[in-house]
């Protein structure tokens, strides 16, 4: 009877709270297991999604091409067109008279050299034309900065390519600025 003195009616030994260490372990172990299963889940939605991972079209040309010439690579040496002469245009600013001169190169690959000379000596004055209108359309900020001239440099390639070889694999490869200067 001694033994029951001591411990207090109605309370079983074993249901003592557990110790705060037991459950600082066990919430952590919770929020690791979380944390898991979140993260696997977030790389599985992403890789579900990455449209870098199926090919594109032009992946599959230069794929296409390479087969035809197993000894091309992507680090060939370019043949490079120069539009002539650099374009001037008045940049669309209302009240600052700002203009920009741009050198424009074409880099074309040596497969394509042949054919993508002889339309752009042809075509030479409506590009140039067309540069020129292009530019005339943009103003200070959409002529200044890293992205700005890369997506201008993206748009004109992609133009060009459309415009001269529409439902063909594009023959123009890079649009290189080998002077632009905004005044």
């Amino acid at each position: 009877m001694a033994d029951e003195t001591n411990e207090k009616p109605g309370k079983d030994p074993a249901d003592k709270k557990a110790p705060k260490g037991s459950k600082i372990v066990f919430m952590l172990a919770a929020v690791l297991v979380v944390v898991v299963i979140a993260s696997s889940a977030g790389y599985l939605v992403g890789s579900l999604f990455d449209k870098s991972s199926s090919p594109s079209p032009a992946t599959e040309a230069e794929r296409a091409a390479q087969a035809e010439d197993p000894n091309a690579s992507q680090h060939d040496d370019y043949f490079y067109f120069e539009v002539k002469p650099p374009i001037v245009s008045t940049l669309d600013e209302p009240r600052l008279a700002r203009y920009v001169r741009a050198s424009i190169v074409l880099a074309i690959l040596p497969r394509d050299k042949d054919k993508a000379k002889e339309l752009l000596e042809k075509k030479k004055p409506e590009i140039a034309s067309w540069l020129g209108i292009r530019l005339a359309g943009c103003s200070l900020e959409k002529v200044r900065g890293e992205k700005n001239l890369n997506r201008l440099r993206r748009e004109i390639l992609d133009t060009l390519n459309q415009q001269f070889w529409p439902d063909q694999r594009p023959l123009i490869h890079e649009v290189l600025f080998a002077e632009f200067v905004v005044q």
